[in-house]
Order: structure tokens, then C-alpha cells, then sequence
């Protein structure tokens, strides 16, 4: 007996936050992955946004095909911010994807309306008490964000948690092509796709990590979205 499976079917099936854990890279088992930057924004469409929102009762008991439209071309639309060195890209696509991943999609409206796009993430983590915390731009400090107001605790907790997949760092060189150091947040998911640490060795291997001096050093692949490293050129004489 033959069989034969239909993957592009399967795919197309599949619901749009589940086709969002399929694109993470996850190195390590225990850790929530990242999305490759490429990845991304070619995941984010106005058309699945479009498809999304219309999905969502309260979406289109209040708003007309219309809206939700051009709310899913605001959402998608990738405007670069002149006022910033470099010139950055402002959009919403991060957030609408954590959004879906912690299934609170229709909120988009709020952080539409509130302005807290991609460029504000991370968001702060500012303690109420032992166990609870809200979540604020840095732009904004002190300022309680509207977008979040009557949310569950361990919704603002995942939010918090999926945030750091859609921004994990982009490594380069210096200004003088020289080796820069990163200082990076405790909970920043690096972009790499191995790592020696989670490999098994042989003697012939390189060891999986070094411990000495200051720190710790081991082997990582970065993902090619993620650095801007050259190749190593061949010189022929």
C-alpha cells in the first residue's frame, strides 16, 4: 500500500499561531526559540493579518471588512524613522505575533491606538509585588500602558516571556572592522542554530565549553539573518 501526504495542504491547514511555532529555531529544548529576522516578516502578510482579523468575533462585531483592512495594512507597514542613527523600521509585526502566540490577538486594535510598535520592544518589567508585575515602554516611563489594562497576570507574564522571540540580537563588526562585545539582557534568546554545549564530542571535536580566566567560551552557529561576518577569504599567490 502506497502512501502520500500533501505538505503544502498540511501547511496551509494549519492555524496561523501554530505556522508561528513551526518557523521558531529552537536550539535549546527547554527554551521558546527565535524567529530568524528573513522569516518574519515574510510570515507576516497583510493578507493572513487581514485573514486573522476577520476570524475574531469582537474584531468584526465592531468593525467592517473595510477597517479591519486597513488595520492590517497599518499592522504590515514597514516605515523607517528618519530621526534615528541608524534609520530603524517601525512596524507592528513583532507585536501582532506575540499577540497570536499568547492568543490575545484582538488587542492589536489597543497597540495600534496606543502607538507600542516593534521598536518599543522589549517592554520593562516593573514589579507591583513579589509575583506581579506590569509591563512599560522605556519611551514612556512611568506611564501605565492602556493596551494592557484588565489582562490576566499570566497573560502579561507570557507576553513578556514570547516578546523576546521576535527580537533576538543582530551581531556585526566594529566601525573599523574590529571584534565589538555585546552586552546582552539576561533574557535575550541568542540567534544561533548549534551550539557545542548541547552537542555530544569526541576527542577529535572541539571541546563542548572552556571555563577559565573570566568567562566561558564555546562553539555556536549564528543564523545568516543574524550577523554580518565575512567569510574568510582565499588568497592565492
Amino acid at each position: 500500500m502506497n502512501f502520500s501526504f500533501d505538505l503544502k495542504g498540511s501547511q496551509e491547514n494549519l492555524t496561523l499561531q501554530d505556522r508561528f511555532y513551526d518557523a521558531l529555531i529552537r536550539v535549546h529544548e527547554e527554551k521558546k526559540g527565535f524567529f530568524p529576522r528573513g522569516n518574519l516578516s515574510s510570515l507576516v502578510t497583510q493578507d493572513c493579518v487581514f485573514d486573522e482579523l476577520s476570524q475574531l468575533d469582537l474584531l468584526n462585531n465592531m468593525h467592517n471588512a473595510t477597517q479591519i483592512r486597513a488595520y492590517a495594512k497599518r499592522i504590515c507597514e514597514e516605515r523607517e524613522i528618519d530621526d534615528k542613527s541608524p534609520p530603524t523600521i517601525k512596524s507592528f509585526k513583532k507585536i501582532f505575533v506575540v499577540l497570536t502566540l499568547v492568543e490575545k490577538t484582538s488587542s492589536i486594535i489597543k497597540f495600534l491606538e496606543e502607538d507600542i510598535n516593534d521598536l518599543d520592544l522589549p517592554l520593562i518589567k516593573i514589579e507591583k509585588s513579589r509575583n506581579r508585575f506590569d509591563l512599560q515602554a522605556s519611551r514612556k516611563p512611568g506611564e501605565v500602558l492602556e493596551c494592557f489594562r484588565n489582562w490576566s497576570q499570566s497573560k502579561v507574564q507570557a507576553f513578556e516571556e514570547w516578546q523576546w522571540t521576535t527580537i533576538s540580537p543582530f551581531f556585526h563588526k566594529g566601525e573599523y572592522r574590529d571584534v565589538r562585545h555585546f552586552r546582552l539582557q539576561d533574557s535575550v534568546l541568542l540567534p544561533f542554530t548549534s551550539d557545542s554545549r548541547r552537542q555530544r564530542g569526541t576527542e577529535n571535536e572541539f571541546p563542548t565549553e572552556i571555563v577559565g580566566g573570566q568567562g566561558r567560551v564555546f562553539k555556536a552557529n549564528i543564523h545568516p539573518d543574524h550577523h554580518n561576518f565575512d567569510l574568510p577569504k582565499v588568497c592565492q599567490y
